[in-house]
């Protein structure tokens, strides 16, 4: 990263699936050099579940 890139924090994410069209759209407006995924209180599974959702959609667009 240079001083100049930025990267995105989401919300605090509840339904990780929904939020994927949202993301892909400001990913294409601005991309970022990195995502911040904020999660909501859920059980680890769940959880899991989430950051892999959204893990594949920030690494196809090679973004950490």
């Amino acid at each position: 990263m240079t001083a100049y890139d930025v990267y995105l924090a989401t919300p605090v994410l509840r339904d990780a699936e929904a939020f994927l069209p949202d993301l892909a759209r400001g990913m294409q407006q601005h991309t970022p050099a990195a995502v911040l995924l904020r999660l909501a209180d859920a059980p680890d599974a769940d959880l899991i579940k989430k950051i892999q959702t959204v893990q594949s959609v920030v690494q196809a667009q090679d973004i950490a």
